[in-house]
């Protein structure tokens, strides 16, 4: 079950949320284990060239991954109360990452009432770029920054946003 494809350069890189590893696909066809025991679905480069990981149902949060292979958690709970399952994430030029957060299959009880859309900035503070969805999934920005895509995969739309500035969403 693969999710959060993401070319590094020399592979593509991709989730198997089931077992909880990323994955890495070369060209000449070779599949090998890139990272184990990790909480993961959507995947992302930072603009440093980081592995940004949105660690889906088990671990509940957005983590970046460092070249020697450490991982910080860069959000995991918002006014106190764990997230959902972060599913997809895209940084925009400035640094920031817009994230979806829906709650799918769980057997663990959801402190959040709400499944929505969220922009983490380069410094670290959490806000909500949209609160209206059903269920948020993938996301992706246009390389200028002016442009965002999020699916909603229970109310079967995809929306288009303008950013006017860093994690504000205007015309959708």
């Amino acid at each position: 079950f693969t999710e959060g494809p993401v070319w590094d350069g020399s592979g593509l890189l991709f989730s198997d949320v089931r077992v909880n590893k990323i994955m890495r696909y070369t060209e000449d066809g070779n599949v090998s284990l890139y990272i184990d025991d990790i909480g993961t679905n959507g995947l992302y480069f930072d603009n440093d060239g980081l592995l940004i990981v949105c660690g889906n149902l088990r671990d509940r949060q957005l983590y970046r991954i460092s070249e020697d292979g450490k991982r910080t958690v860069l959000v995991d709970k918002v006014d106190g109360k764990r997230l959902n399952a972060p599913n997809d994430c895209w940084v925009d030029p400035v640094g920031g990452i817009y994230f979806s957060d829906p709650r799918y299959r769980t057997r663990e009880v959801m402190e959040l009432d709400v499944e929505i859309l969220y922009y983490l900035s380069a410094d670290g503070e959490l806000s909500v770029a949209d609160p209206d969805y059903t269920r948020p999934n993938g996301l992706i920005g246009t390389t200028d920054g002016k442009t965002l895509y999020v699916a909603d995969y229970a109310g079967e739309f995809i929306n288009r946003y303008d950013i006017e500035f860093p994690g504000v969403l205007i015309n959708k």
